[in-house]
C-alpha cells in the first residue's frame, strides 16, 4: 500500500542487502572464522567511509527522500535547472523523463540539496499571464472582458478568487496581470488550458476591438540638397 518510489527504493536496499548477506554466507561455507570476517568488515567499511564518501552521501539522500516525501513517481518537479518527470527513485538517484524524451540521473545527495519545485504537489496550480493592450485602448473595458473570461472559460476554477488588474507600462503597451488558478491534473492538462486560454483572449480582444500591440519602428528619411 505504499507509493511507487518507496516501492523502488525498497527493492533496491533489500537486493543491495541480499547480495551482502550471500557473500558473507559464503566467506563463511569457505572456511573463514566469524573474527576474521568481522576485522575484515570493519576495514572494508573503513575504506568506504573514506573513498566512497559520494556514495555513502547519496544514500543518506535517498533515506532523506524514503521519508521526506519532497515528491513521488509521477511528479513533474524542477530541481537544479532540470526540469521532468519522476520515474524512477533509487537508492543512489532519481531519474527524472523530461518533456522532450530524455532520460535524466541525478544523485540523491544533489537532489537533497537543492531546491525542489513540486509542480504536481498543491490540489491548484495558478496560471500567470501578462495581457499588453496599447495606450489607445481602455483598460476598464479589457479588464472587464477578462474578468467574464475567467468567469466562462472551461478549465478556470471559479471558486477561486483571481487578479486581474494593471501593474505595470510598457514601451508599446499597458501591462494587465492576469491570474486564475486551475485544477492540478498534471502538467499536461495545465498547459493545453494555459495555451487555449492565450489564443482564447487574443480571439475575444479581436472581437471587442480591443488592440494587443507589437512593437513598431517608424524609419524616416531626410533628402538633402546637394551643392
Amino acid at each position: 500500500k505504499i507509493d511507487q518510489g518507496a516501492k523502488q527504493f525498497t527493492k533496491s536496499f533489500i537486493k543491495l542487502g541480499t547480495y551482502t548477506i550471500f557473500f558473507l554466507l559464503g566467506m563463511l561455507m569457505f572456511g573463514f572464522k566469524e573474527q576474521s570476517i568481522i576485522t575484515m568488515i570493519s576495514a572494508i567499511s573503513l575504506g568506504i567511509g573514506i573513498s566512497l564518501k559520494e556514495f555513502l552521501s547519496n544514500f543518506a539522500g535517498g533515506v532523506v527522500i524514503l521519508f521526506s516525501r519532497p515528491f513521488t513517481i509521477g511528479n513533474f518537479i524542477e530541481m537544479n535547472d532540470i526540469m521532468g518527470e519522476v520515474s524512477e527513485i533509487g537508492v543512489f538517484s532519481t531519474h527524472l523523463n523530461t518533456l522532450d524524451s530524455r532520460k535524466i540521473i541525478v544523485p540523491n545527495n544533489v537532489v537533497i540539496s537543492k531546491n525542489i519545485i513540486n509542480y504536481d504537489a498543491n490540489k491548484y496550480r495558478r496560471i500567470q499571464l501578462t495581457v499588453p493592450i496599447a495606450y489607445e485602448a481602455d483598460p476598464r473595458t479589457a479588464i472587464a472582458e477578462l474578468q467574464n473570461i475567467a468567469k466562462t472559460f472551461k478549465g478556470i476554477e471559479n471558486d477561486r478568487v483571481p487578479f486581474i488588474n494593471i501593474m505595470s507600462y510598457g514601451s508599446s503597451s499597458v501591462n494587465i496581470e492576469y491570474l486564475v488558478w486551475t485544477v492540478n491534473t498534471g502538467y499536461h492538462d495545465y498547459y493545453n488550458i494555459r495555451g487555449n486560454l492565450m489564443q482564447y483572449i487574443i480571439e475575444r480582444f479581436a472581437e471587442k476591438n480591443i488592440e494587443i500591440p507589437y512593437n513598431k519602428i517608424d524609419v524616416h528619411f531626410y533628402n538633402e540638397d546637394k551643392k
